[in-house]
């Protein structure tokens, strides 16, 4: 279903959303060409008198008396190179391009204040439609993971409740074709589907209700065995929840298989799925064995490479699987636990392993070194 109804809603509203998105790219694209100020801090030609105010500032650092003079109470011409430090200051300041951009920003930002623009409606239509192509557009490119967490159904909901907002939306803009267009395609997908999404619902429903029924608290290390096994007691509640879903019969063709298959999955693992329930320590699945198999296959190719990680992982791979602690001292009390002569056996069972590998490697790069030797060894044989 949820290829089917991506397929179904592309082929109607697929070019509109694109159309929409890549008008909206351009726009973001002609924004930021837009001429923008670089500044350095100071304009290209520094202020008249720089290197004087530099010299008082150097002066004054080494604890030098510096006599300033007052500035003049007649107001010197704009081209007169600044005499005192107020001066300077204000010829920088002056001449400070992020100030007098700063300023002009100040200025425009009490303009704009005073007198508002009118509101841009296509533009802001333009905006609102590029809004609803995106989620559209990853509303329809979700996935998902079996068996919890299907992408069919969640498809299904996020496309209807997409759908009433483009409808709401629609009253308001009526002359808008873009969201009519998303909305069509949308409500005709959808009414394609509505049947498959009403079993596939109701079977999802089957599933949860049966991880459920299995979600049982597993017995701890060293707990008290019950009266009764809990494996059986799992069982039967399983067992009871099939026979009702058998008793039913208002089911449509599509749940009938799907209850067969259900039936028939149970029987297949029923003599491996409640041994869990009864030993304690065994967990349910086996997800945690294929992590630390991910986690050491990832180990050895950060330690080895790429190009030995393969090799090392099958000549070694039973000795490193191992459960990581959080410190080094942790690590040798675990040591401490193992006794010298199963350490010794199970270097020799190393040796043992490496060894084939190893004749293996000398056969493969010189193997007729590796002939004559068996052939010396059979010589040797028959004088004895």
């Amino acid at each position: 279903m949820k290829t089917q109804l991506r397929s179904t809603v592309r082929a109607e509203a697929g070019a509109t959303m694109r159309e929409v998105q890549a008008q909206a790219k351009r726009k973001a694209r002609a924004d930021d060409d837009a001429p923008s100020l670089i500044a350095t801090g100071m304009a290209a030609r520094p202020p008249e008198g720089l290197d004087e105010v530099r010299a008082i500032a150097e002066a004054v650092q080494r604890g030098e008396k510096v006599a300033l003079r007052e500035p003049d109470a007649q107001t010197t011409a704009p081209t007169d190179p600044p005499r005192t430090v107020a001066e300077a200051r204000e010829a920088l300041r002056r001449n400070n391009v992020i100030l007098r951009e700063r300023e002009c920003a100040k200025n425009r930002a009490l303009t704009e204040e005073a007198a508002p623009a009118p509101p841009n409606r296509q533009g802001r239509e333009d905006e609102l439609v590029a809004f609803y192509a995106a989620r559209l557009r990853r509303v329809l490119s979700r996935s998902g993971r079996k068996p919890f967490r299907l992408a069919g159904l969640r498809l299904y909901a996020d496309l209807l409740a997409l759908l009433c907002s483009l409808e709401v939306s629609s009253t308001h803009l009526p002359d808008e074709p873009r969201l009519t267009c998303f909305a069509d395609a949308i409500r005709d997908g959808l009414r394609d589907f509505e049947a498959d999404y009403a079993w596939i619902a109701e079977g999802y429903t089957w599933v949860v209700d049966i991880a459920d029924i299995l979600d049982v608290p597993l017995p701890e290390p060293g707990a008290e065995a019950p009266d009764r096994p809990l494996s059986e007691k799992v069982h039967e509640r399983l067992e009871a929840y099939l026979s009702k879903l058998e008793q039913r019969t208002d089911l449509d063709t599509p749940l009938l298989n799907f209850r067969e298959h259900l039936r028939a999955l149970t029987n297949r693992y029923a003599p491996g799925l409640f041994h869990c329930y009864d030993i304690p320590g065994l967990p349910r699945t086996d997800n945690d064995l294929e992590s630390l198999f991910g986690r050491v296959r990832r180990q050895t190719l950060c330690t080895s490479g790429p190009h030995h990680a393969k090799q090392r992982l099958h000549e070694e791979g039973a000795w490193l699987l191992f459960d990581l602690v959080e410190s080094e001292h942790e690590q040798v009390e675990r040591l401490q636990h193992v006794s010298l002569d199963e350490w010794r056996e199970e270097q020799r069972r190393i040796r043992e392993q490496r060894a084939t590998f190893t004749d293996d490697r000398r056969f493969r790069h010189a193997p007729s070194q590796y002939l004559s030797e068996l052939e010396a060894q059979a010589a040797e044989i028959a004088k004895l």
